[in-house]
């Protein structure tokens, strides 16, 4: 629905109501999401008629977000900003299988209220257990010593002889 008036300077000018919606990506998924030169983002935006950006700061116009993590935020009309959505989350998903960061039970599915935050995961995972271990001492189970040695390698190269 929208309305039109008049500025105080006499242009006239419409009022409309903006659907956004916000996907917050992993910040090594950024490269794949966002694509060569922006080129995913701006075929998303292009084929469902929406504005699509990345977005990695917070500040006061994107308060809600909550996360250190870059998000792409989807502006347009309700459907479209869905659509957008799901596509953008869609991309998010197959960069999580080929760069594994975030755990996944199966494939990630979409929110049905998306006018609200959405993320494909929230907090990141968490760090690995420590290694112990002990290199090149005695007090090892099994009382033998371990010591790691690289190969050695010598290259090889073929006969040079200049010619004049």
């Amino acid at each position: 629905m929208s309305t039109t008036t008049t500025s105080s300077n006499g242009v006239p000018m419409t009022t409309y109501t903006t659907f956004q919606a916000t996907l917050t990506i992993h910040p090594d998924h950024v490269g794949f999401v966002i694509g060569s030169k922006g080129a995913t983002v701006r075929r998303v935006g292009m084929l469902h008629k929406v504005d699509v950006r990345l977005k990695t700061k917070t500040g006061p116009q994107n308060h809600e977000i909550s996360t250190t993590w870059p998000y792409i935020q989807i502006r347009g009309q309700m459907e479209k900003v869905e659509s957008a959505y799901f596509d953008m989350q869609q991309i998010a998903n197959v960069a999580n299988q080929r760069i594994p960061r975030i755990p996944t039970q199966g494939t990630l599915t979409p929110h049905t209220n998306h006018i609200q935050q959405h993320t494909h995961n929230s907090t990141p995972p968490p760090p690995p257990p420590p290694l112990n271990f002990t290199v090149g001492g005695n007090d090892s189970d099994d009382g033998g010593d371990c010591e790691i040695q690289s190969p050695i390698y010598t290259p090889s190269s073929p006969k040079y002889t200049p010619t004049q």
